[in-house]
């Protein structure tokens, strides 16, 4: 595990390193996740298609509408599916105190487009609860809550949240010490995103710069 998450770590610190260089220039294009659109977006199906970039754009809401319908439909399937898991894995398996004992504090996030800025994410946290709660908010403001599942055994952590508009989501955990990496799984389709987590006494202050 300790190999893992150092790889990550280094991942992190060099793309940090790469979007800090001023003479580094950056993809400025937006990102698609629809099927059979790379991240070129509408610029690549106006190339391949021969079609205007008008047209181009038309097809990418297309796409877009029809993968939001496809979520929606499937949405209480899958969240109904997540609780059953997270409640037969809860009755087997306690909280991890490692897990419930302090905060985590939000470092950075990876979108699977882009890395958020340094501060970006001032006063954003996530607790965990030994009843497999969870809560989440910003400074003294808690935004949300749901519940959660966190197996020991494969480092997967699932979380639904209370809203019934939200996807469940499936993480792999890499954790060591202060730090804590959640990297998105497939399973639920938040593959493409990563979180850097910090341990923290407390809630985290939101700074100045963030309001």
């Amino acid at each position: 595990m300790m190999k893992s998450l150092l790889l990550v770590l280094v991942s992190f610190t060099m793309f940090m390193a790469c979007t800090s260089d001023p003479a580094v220039k950056t993809n400025t294009n937006p990102v698609s996740n629809t099927p059979g659109v790379s991240n070129q977006g509408s610029e690549v199906i106006a190339q391949y298609d021969n079609i205007s970039q008008e047209q181009a754009e038309k097809i990418m809401a297309e796409r877009k509408a029809e993968k939001a319908a496809e979520i929606a439909e499937n949405l209480p399937g899958y969240r109904a599916h997540a609780k059953e898991l997270v409640k037969e894995r809860s009755s087997k398996e306690k909280a991890m105190a490692t897990m419930t004992t302090d905060h985590w504090a939000y470092e950075f996030v990876f979108s699977g487009s882009e890395m958020s800025k340094k501060g970006a994410y001032d006063g954003h946290w996530l607790k965990f609860e030994d009843d497999h709660t969870y809560t989440y908010g910003v400074g003294e403001q808690v935004n949300g809550a749901g519940k959660y599942h966190y197996s020991i055994q494969t480092d997967k952590m699932i979380m639904v949240d209370d809203r019934d508009d939200m996807m469940p989501e499936e993480w792999e955990i890499k954790a060591q010490d202060e730090v804590m990496i959640m990297v998105g799984s497939g399973y639920f389709g938040n593959n493409p995103r990563q979180c850097k987590m910090l341990r923290w006494n407390g809630r985290p202050a939101v700074s100045a710069a963030t309001i």
